[in-house]
């Protein structure tokens, strides 16, 4: 008896846990299609009344001054 009340009491939440999981997806799929929507008509307006020419910048890069020369050790005296 006691083993047909702990399987009838997990099948309700699995079944919740299913439904929650459902609506979790589908409200999350229709928010990002309103988000989407949304940013293409936003963009197209702003590309309308925003045109900024492109602008190209140089610098002169200077090469750095090469290393100075490696210190000679003087050789220690042989015994």
């Amino acid at each position: 008896m006691s083993q047909a009340v702990l399987e009838s009491s997990s099948l309700p939440q699995r079944d919740r846990s299913t439904r929650f999981l459902l609506v979790f997806v589908l409200v999350s799929l229709a928010l990002h299609g309103v988000a989407f929507v949304f940013l293409s008509t936003l963009e197209g307006r702003k590309l309308a009344s925003i045109q900024k020419p492109v602008e190209l910048v140089m610098v002169e890069v200077q090469k750095p001054p090469p290393p100075p020369p490696p210190e000679e050790k003087p050789e220690e005296p042989k015994p």
